[in-house]
């Protein structure tokens, strides 16, 4: 009995010991590390990404012109970050590619010629190879050997304990022993590390975390993450994995990470944008779970359009936000302004009937504790003030979110866009604030999910109150590209107060068109416009300074008159009824493939949209998901690809062109997000085939399942919608009810045909050379708005994997984001 008294003794004693995970880590003082903020930084995207030649990824740059030297633009981009409270950057560097190592030592440069407060970290994306860890620890080798002597001697390069800091992104790609293998071989070479592991790699469910978390966190120093999360995952996993770092491994460094948004152009993909919600819920998350130190992904990813870097879209508010909160997370300094400081926020475009029509204002805190009241104008593309949100007191004596929702009875969907402007009163004076770029109201598909950001910090002062510039004579509205035979007169005399106006631009479809250097938007001058088909573009004047505040005029709308009047569409309203909207016909987008002439390895959308497609060989995508680099707002994707000969392009005897497909050849062409129409939309083809094929055959292919065309082997054609992969957000889809209609019978051989797919929101119908073979039902869904890229030429499995080829003849391709009635459809023999 006594011997079993002591051995309960002893177990009761020892229970706490073995709670606690067997640390295999050195101990280090991580008291340096906490109330640091970070932010994750991609060599390949420069902060002086030109402004008008659009490069890889959405149309999103930075807020002001950088330096054209590569140490001179890391070293400004630096300055900027840490005006806002920044410790430093954690530079990613891929050690498959031992060329960015070169970069790393540029970036180092710049830090040591800009002060030595402005620190250093490694983000290291070690990807398994196929020797694994023994071929990754020859790959890190050779690209550490690059930068070591700098690595150990630089006074820029953070320190834990005289150890830098590396955090991990390939984090899970290695066994536990594995990365003990390669951190031993490391530290012999390079010396000691302090070894953070992301926690948010490959396998992104949130119950797997604390197994990962408890296996390799003993072998490692502490947590970090690449967010690219939803505001539900984050709270989640943070609620999840904050008790561990806390109880089980105090000792380790936890860093939170803070996300704005991930939203990838390319096939509009990610997380669904509230304006400014998801990343203000980040910091929320950041002040339940306590961490550490803060990252924020990511600097400047305008693939992603994670961007921290204060750019043209969102100006300066992620870092000044982050400036705030950091503050109130750790005690750091919030510089207060000295006038209000308001951010006034709206989307870039918006479907007003599948969310409301909101606009933000964050209101920062003021020095001193003034009283000042909020309210909003909205205009329409007219210049007509279409409603009004009254002034609301309040006191700047802490921050404010104020949300603005649009009426639920307001028509949205019969105006072109919506243009807010602040209205403040203080001490009993009302102000106006410069107008906003505009919200476009979409009639049926979005061209981004982004949202746009003014500043009254950072907006240009006007000299004499006057805000007024115009096109061929309007300060708003529409002008007719005809008038003028296409020539645009461009007239201002906006001045502003501030003598550092280094820049006069124009705008056209919220993109740079021109700029010159200029102290004013004094202008009148001519240019030919560009032809805007059947598309309205919009302009506008601006003014920018050298730290890239800047006004902006109010936008002037160009119409060519291809698409005159107005129609009746579908819309599914928030209580679940099909009702009908009247819209202008020219904002409906379309895009028009003729495929008569040899384009080269584009497929040309003559509409106007500029909304072309890019070839795709040999059952391969080409980088950025086999779409353009170029891209734009309002559906615009013009980059260049390589001008090789087209083997696709062939002429008939009377000289007309096709597009002729060998399904061997597994080639097919791939066109960008924003192409397939969630809702109300029709898509036409002409083909032609010479055999039927084993297998079904794609002419039409969405890997989200709004359209899916094909003939199956038995020559039918078969017209499908519905099945999504993919909901909003990585969410699980809404429903996957899917219907198939298919030809009343086979095709022929060696005919053209032309076939048409209308969907209406209530039925998807199936017309053969304008006669209907048949209708389903299926009802819409929001599932539809996400992930919306096109393929040509096979069919689209998810995310980009293209299969099913086609073997045959295309022309004439049209998707129009309406449903067109019959009488409306391209007639098969019609040689207009």
């Amino acid at each position: 009995m006594f011997n079993l008294l002591i051995l309960f003794c002893v177990l009761i004693l020892a229970a706490p010991l073995m709670a606690t995970p067997i640390d295999h880590r050195p101990a280090f003082d991580k008291s340096v590390y906490q109330g640091t903020l970070w932010t994750q930084v991609n060599p390949w995207w420069v902060p002086n990404k030109p402004r008008q030649d659009y490069t890889f990824g959405g149309p999103n740059y930075a807020r002001k012109v950088y330096p054209d030297a590569p140490v001179e633009y890391w070293r400004e981009a630096m300055r900027e970050t840490q005006r806002y409270g920044m410790t430093g950057w954690q530079f990613e560097l891929v050690a498959s590619t031992p060329g960015y190592g070169y970069t790393f030592l540029e970036v180092i440069k710049a830090a040591e010629g800009l002060n030595e407060e402005f620190k250093l970290a490694i983000f290291l994306g070690l990807y398994r190879p196929e020797g694994g860890a023994e071929e990754a620890w020859q790959q890190l080798q050779t690209q550490f050997d690059i930068f070591a002597d700098a690595w150990r001697k630089s006074p820029n390069v953070f320190r834990v304990d005289g150890a830098p800091v590396i955090a991990i992104y390939s984090s899970f790609d290695y066994t536990v022993e594995e990365w003990r293998m390669i951190m031993e071989r490391f530290e012999a070479r390079y010396g000691k590390a302090i070894w953070l592991i992301n926690f948010w790699w490959k396998t992104y469910d949130v119950s797997s975390k604390p197994t990962q978390l408890r296996e390799y966190l003993p072998w490692f120093d502490g947590v970090t993450a690449y967010a690219n999360w939803s505001s539900q995952h984050q709270q989640e996993l943070y609620e999840t994995i904050g008790p561990i770092m806390h109880e089980e491994f105090p000792q380790k460094i936890f860093e939170g990470t803070v996300h704005n948004t991930y939203a990838v152009h390319y096939h509009h993909g990610g997380i669904a944008i509230r304006l400014s919600e998801k990343y203000r819920e980040s910091w929320k998350s950041m002040h339940d779970c306590r961490p550490d130190s803060i990252m924020m992904t990511n600097l400047f990813d305008h693939w992603e359009n994670s961007l921290v870097l204060p750019c043209y879209e969102r100006e300066d508010f992620i870092l000044r936000y982050a400036e705030y909160q950091m503050s109130r997370l750790f005690g750091k300094k919030f510089h207060t302004a000295t006038e209000p400081e308001l951010v006034l926020t709206n989307y870039i475009d918006l479907i007003p009937f599948t969310r409301p029509v909101c606009f933000e204002v964050v209101a920062f805190p003021l020095e001193g504790d003034s009283e000042i009241a909020i309210g909003l104008e909205i205009a329409n593309a007219d210049g007509t003030i279409v409603h009004s949100f009254p002034p609301l007191p309040m006191k700047l004596n802490q921050l404010h979110t104020l949300v603005f929702r649009m009426p639920d009875n307001f028509p949205s969907m019969s105006e072109r866009a919506l243009i807010p402007r602040l209205v403040m009163v203080r001490n009993g004076e009302i102000h106006h604030g410069n107008w906003n770029p505009p919200t476009v109201i979409d009639t049926s598909i979005r061209t981004s999910w982004m949202f746009w950001a003014r500043s009254t910090r950072n907006a240009l002062p006007l000299a004499d109150g006057n805000d007024t510039w115009k096109l061929n004579g309007q300060k708003n509205g529409t002008i007719d590209w005809r008038q003028t035979n296409g020539f645009g007169v461009f007239t201002s005399n906006v001045v502003s107060s501030d003598e550092n106006v280094t820049l006069r631009r124009i705008m056209r479809n919220g993109m740079q068109w021109r700029s010159e250097a200029a102290k004013n938007m004094h202008i009148n001058r001519a240019y030919m416009l560009p032809y805007p088909g059947g598309a309205l573009n919009f302009y506008w004047l601006e003014m920018e300074n050298a730290a890239g505040n800047r006004f902006q005029g109010f936008p002037v709308w160009v119409d060519s008159g291809l698409r005159p009047g107005t129609v009746e569409i579908p819309v599914k309203t928030a209580d679940g009824n099909i009702s009908g909207h009247v819209v202008e016909k020219a904002r409906i987008p379309y895009f028009e493939y003729p495929c008569d002439v040899d384009t080269g390895s584009l497929l040309v959308d003559i509409s106007g949209y500029e909304h072309h497609g890019r070839l795709q060989q040999g059952g391969g995508v080409s980088y950025a998901f086999g779409s353009l680099g170029s891209t734009g707002y309002y559906h615009r994707h013009e980059g260049e690809t390589e001008n090789t000969p087209n083997p696709h392009y062939r002429q008939d005897a009377s000289g007309r062109g096709y597009l002729h497909f060998d399904k061997a050849d597994k080639d097919f062409y791939m066109i960008s997000g924003g192409t397939a129409f969630p809702y109300a939309s029709t898509y036409e083809v002409e083909f032609r085939i010479s055999e039927f094929s084993e297998e079904t055959m794609f002419l039409l292919g969405s890997a989200n399942g709004q359209i899916n065309l094909s003939l199956n082997a038995q020559g039918y054609v078969c017209a499908s919608r519905g099945g999504a992969v993919e909901g909003a957000a990585g969410t699980a889809p809404q429903t996957k009810t899917s219907v198939t209609v298919v030809s009343e019978k086979p095709v022929e051989f060696n005919r053209w045909y032309r076939v048409a797919v209308v969907y209406d929101l209530k039925h998807l119908s199936l017309y053969l050379d304008n006669v209907l073979q048949g209708e389903k039902a299926i009802m819409p869904t929001t599932d539809h708005e996400t992930i919306d890229h096109l393929t040509v030429g096979s069919a689209c499995g998810f995310l980009t994997v293209p299969q099913h080829y086609f073997s045959g003849d295309l022309r004439r391709l049209r998707f129009y984001g309406r449903n067109l009635a019959p009488e409306e459809l391209q007639n098969y023999a019609d040689e207009k």
